[in-house]
């Protein structure tokens, strides 16, 4: 259907009035972006989003089989009517009908967007910048932040905190195993294994008392009981 729209807002009256040779389509996209946040007539999204879909409706102003001009035309004709471009009878930023000013270099954008393409260099500066700013220097989880530290028990449960419904991937699952089973991972757990504390020999002593108690189905002693 070719013609001239408008988008109501059924309390107020105000209204967001455009052109199209395929009228259905363009509805759908005006709820599509509406819906993203991301309508160019920033008068209109802000409405949208704060009324909701169901405080507007979509209503045929006309239907005409002319050109591109003869279309504008109509559409312009509307607008003026409607006095749609004014804050208090309409969403239109524009109060001319016209498409999209675009620039050669906006054209340019759009194409390599379609193709998957980037500018030169935009790949690196947006890695730089991700990297900056996830791990810089003084996060928790940057290399050799926590080298020579030991966390509390506040740091370890807001970790937990934070892992919480984010399930491992195997990839990931395999690197912490394998980082586990490091030869240098695996002589620091040995170097601070509580055989080596001070308390060791009291520790191994109420051991083998509870396991003879246990045997002689005796209960086991009370803390100042333990030599």
């Amino acid at each position: 259907m070719i013609g001239v729209y408008a988008i109501v807002h059924r309390e107020t009256g105000r209204r967001y009035i455009g052109s199209s040779k395929n009228i259905e389509r363009r509805w759908y996209e005006h709820t599509r972006l509406l819906g993203m946040g991301k309508h160019r007539s920033l008068h209109i999204q802000h409405a949208w989003s704060r009324y909701g879909a169901s405080a507007f409706e979509f209503v045929v102003l006309e239907t005409c089989d002319v050109g591109r001009d003869g279309l504008f035309a109509r559409e312009q004709w509307w607008l003026d009517a409607a006095r749609s471009s004014e804050a208090a009878h309409g969403f239109n930023i524009s109060s001319t009908a016209s498409l999209p000013t675009q620039t050669p270099d906006s054209i340019k954008r759009s194409a390599d967007k379609r193709r998957g393409q980037k500018r030169p260099g935009v790949g690196a500066k947006v890695a730089a910048a991700l990297r900056g700013r996830k791990l810089g220097k003084d996060h928790p989880f940057a290399l050799g932040h926590w080298k020579g530290k030991h966390r509390s028990i506040e740091q370890c449960e807001a970790q937990s905190a934070r892992q919480l419904g984010r399930p491992f991937s195997a990839d990931r699952r395999a690197a912490l195993t394998a980082a586990m089973n490091s030869e240098s991972v695996q002589l620091h757990i040995r170097g601070r294994h509580w055989s080596r504390s001070a308390n060791a020999e009291q520790v191994i002593a109420r051991i083998n008392q509870t396991k003879a108690m246990a045997r002689a189905n005796v209960a086991p002693p009370k803390e100042d009981a333990v030599v």
